[in-house]
């Protein structure tokens, strides 16, 4: 593997710890003062989806790999809340994920 490409993954690891300084923002539409982080959201789908899929008879593995990346687009979007949605457009989640992970090595850019 070229150094080029395990410097591209930790630059990708390096952004996605700015999701636990980011709230999230619907819940101060909600009077909620203190919100969960995203990285927080994330770790606790994580432990949801496992523990459905483990349930459920679906892959474990690949469910919680998907709740822990489903937000990761967030350090470069915002969280968006959902009315803004409305009146915004936004590159799709694939599409700025391949931004985040691309020159990476293929084990992290195929996932």
């Amino acid at each position: 593997m070229r150094d080029d490409q395990y410097a591209a993954a930790m630059r990708f690891i390096f952004e996605a710890g700015v999701l636990k300084r980011a709230a999230r923002t619907g819940w101060w539409f909600a009077g909620v003062r203190h919100p969960e982080t995203i990285a927080e959201h994330c770790h606790r789908t994580a432990l949801i989806g496992m523990i459905l899929a483990a349930m459920e008879g679906a892959d474990p593995a690949r469910v919680t790999m998907l709740c822990v990346l489903h937000d990761t687009q967030e350090t470069r979007t915002t969280d968006l809340p959902h009315i803004a949605k409305r009146y915004l457009t936004a590159a799709p989640n694939t599409t700025i994920t391949a931004d985040q992970v691309a020159g990476s090595p293929p084990a992290v850019t195929d996932t």
